[in-house]
């Protein structure tokens, strides 16, 4: 595999195997284990739903309610988290992403160990225990992968890695636990999986990418992530999950409602009617709204039992889960997938029905728990197997397939190459077309326009900014040609014909800005300059 750069593709060696390309780049891998395990477990819930009629069902050596909760919460999202993780969680860190021995192994073993979970059911209950330990174990080791690039990183901002590699210590726990104890340990797994993992990593992923990308596309609305907003979205989660574990649900009102009240204002400022023009970034935030509805929901639930009456029932977990997780879960791996297959940025028709039949669905499973009809639940999880298993046709083909752009690099602006150089200064770093094409290029060496952009070799000594003996000495990174020559020639033209030596003297130089028009009569204008410069006098030769 090819050396790569912060902040730039990954693009294998082999662009024309497909096993290369899933041994090589992380978000391909486990992209493609996480669509295949969400489609298997959600056709073999909606098989165990249509069964309770009176049709034969799966076979079951664990509780099937115990196992739907395993698979919806651990199966299939931290497979798309840590593809995800691997491969923009580089570019968040400055750090060069881990190589494909790092996390291959342990990446198959997770993979074998949850899509044989539903084939074990034929075997004993201690089978399907000891796959989850088999996968708690392969958890551990990606997140200490992950957690070396968080200590290897030399960014300022870490908050949200930090953030996210918490609440996945607290999902390899959940996991942990379901293997030593069983359906016995639902509510551990409940209150670690849920409250701890899940509705965490996503709210935090949320406050990171969804002011960002809407602040990109829709015009007239800014980002808008302050950290006291992070610190409210991962505690009302934690917080509600704590109280529910607690035993005082008539209570949770109290944390529900202002979370409610704040997340349906947030989903406002964050531009979400303007968002509708465009498909895709409508599905990031149409999912959003359900974390809010959600805690809604619970509010109304808490109050309802606080003053006698019977609460909601699975209605507000299953509005959180299914409506908030799978919602955004659908829009970001599509998003991704486009942007790291080399295909168009955009929701196709295809992609966004079956997102609307998943809020479909949604809506058919709430409405399932608070008007009890025989055939409801059948119908939910059949709308959800029918939304997701489609998508996941749709778009696993393409984790195996080479880049629909050929397998170019992207063009990134001069700015980010001087980060990634480890320089303050991006004066000299600018946009030339050349050869048919753009490039960026430093003075007048090619070198960021024919190395760094293809990937073929490092701006740096060591592989990340900063690194090397260079960098150790305090020296900067060289980038292989140097420019001394031209700057003379510069410096010696501005000499001779009076200019600034620098841009600083020149803005020095320069008039103030008039304000305002002075009164009198307006000067008569002389005839046009010339366009070029009078040629300089000719230097008679030294003798």
């Amino acid at each position: 595999m090819r050396r790569t750069v912060p902040g730039l593709p990954m693009t294998p060696a082999s662009e024309e195997r497909p096993l290369a390309l899933l041994a090589a780049v992380p978000h391909r891998f486990f992209f493609l284990s996480g669509v295949s395990s969400l489609a298997l477990a959600s056709l073999w819930w909606a098989w165990t739903l249509v069964a309770r009629m009176g049709y034969a069902a799966p076979p079951a050596a664990v509780a099937p309610t115990a196992l739907h909760a395993f698979l919806m919460v651990y199966g299939f999202a931290p497979f798309f988290m840590f593809g995800f993780l691997f491969t923009a969680g580089p570019r968040w860190l400055g750090v060069e992403p881990p190589a494909s021995a790092a996390w291959r192994p342990a990446g198959i073993a997770a993979a074998v160990a949850v899509l044989s979970m539903l084939p074990l059911q034929v075997a004993p209950a201690w089978a399907t225990q000891l796959a989850a330990g088999v996968y708690a174990l392969a958890w551990a080791v990606l997140l200490l992968r992950f957690v070396a690039l968080i200590r290897a990183s030399t960014v300022a901002d870490k908050v949200h890695a930090r953030l996210v590699a918490f609440a996945l210590a607290a999902g390899c726990a959940g996991v942990a636990a379901f293997a030593i104890a069983g359906p016995a340990a639902h509510a551990v797994v409940r209150l670690l999986g849920v409250w701890m993992f899940l509705l965490p990593v996503f709210v935090i992923v949320c406050h990171r990418m969804i002011p960002f990308f809407t602040a990109n596309v829709v015009p007239f609305v800014t980002s808008f992530r302050p950290w006291w907003l992070l610190a409210a979205m991962v505690a009302a989660p934690v917080a509600h999950g704590l109280v529910e574990a607690a035993g005082l649900s008539a209570w949770s009102f109290v944390v529900d409602l202002p979370v409610a009240v704040l997340m349906i204002t947030v989903t406002v400022r964050w531009g979400i009617v303007q968002s509708l023009a465009n498909r895709l970034l409508a599905m990031l935030h149409l999912g959003f709204v359900w974390f809010g509805t959600g805690f809604a929901l619970y509010a109304v639930s808490s109050l309802a039992e606080r003053f006698g009456a019977n609460g909601l029932g699975l209605a507000p977990m299953h509005t959180l889960t299914i409506g908030f997780a799978s919602s955004l879960l659908m829009a970001m791996v599509t998003r991704v997938t486009c942007g790291h297959t080399g295909r168009t940025l955009q929701a196709d028709a295809v992609t966004w029905r079956l997102f609307l039949l998943l809020q479909v669905a949604v809506v058919a499973r709430v409405g399932a728990e608070l008007v009890p009809v025989p055939g409801a639940l059948a119908l939910a999880g059949t709308l959800y197997a029918a939304s997701f298993v489609p998508w996941a046709v749709k778009y696993a083909p393409l984790y195996w397939r080479p880049r629909g752009d050929g397998g170019r690099p992207r063009l990134i602006p001069a700015k980010r190459i001087a980060v990634l150089a480890g320089r303050r200064s991006c004066r000299r770093l600018r946009w030339r077309r050349g050869a048919g094409r753009r490039r960026c290029v430093r003075g007048r060496s090619p070198t960021l326009s024919t190395r760094v952009l293809s990937g073929a070799a490092r701006p740096w000594p060591s592989g990340r900014p900063g690194g090397g003996a260079s960098a150790a000495a305090g020296e900067r990174p060289s980038h292989g040609t140097s420019t001394s020559v031209a700057r003379r020639t510069r410096l010696r033209r501005a000499a001779r014909d009076g200019r600034p030596r620098s841009a600083r003297a020149r803005r020095a130089r320069a008039p103030a800005p008039s304000h305002g028009r002075a009164r009198g009569p307006r000067p008569k204008r002389g005839p046009p300059a010339s366009r070029h410069r009078p040629a300089p006098p000719r230097r008679r030769p030294r003798t």
